[in-house]
């Protein structure tokens, strides 16, 4: 499964993408806006990461490319002192374990 990773500081976006890898899927980060509009557009994520330092401003738009390939929006919403390392292991990388398991079984009926 593909996962697109969108965040503002690359090494936060690569420490992200390494975990998501770590745990057997294909990830790749961007930290532009016009970067992640390119890829989405391609149809090839099942999921997109957006991390909790992308502004407001931003995530509608990045909605806006997901929808129609029907690519799950995932928005990082950290604890007060939580890493971002600590967000991914323990929140988002769940939450892509369902999403693969969903994917693999197809749509419910």
């Amino acid at each position: 499964m593909n996962v697109l990773v969108v965040g503002r500081e690359a090494h936060l976006v690569n420490a992200s993408v390494a975990i998501i890898h770590e745990h057997g899927f294909h990830a790749l980060g961007v930290t532009r806006d016009e970067e992640a509009f390119a890829h989405l557009d391609t149809g090839a994520f099942a999921a997109v990461l957006v991390g909790s330092g992308v502004e407001y401003f931003s995530r509608g738009p990045l909605k806006q490319h997901a929808e129609p390939h029907r690519t799950a929006v995932l928005e990082a919403r950290r604890m007060p002192n939580q890493t971002v390392q600590q967000h991914v292991q323990d929140v988002i990388v769940p939450q892509l374990r369902l999403l693969h398991q969903e994917y693999k079984e197809g749509p419910s009926t």
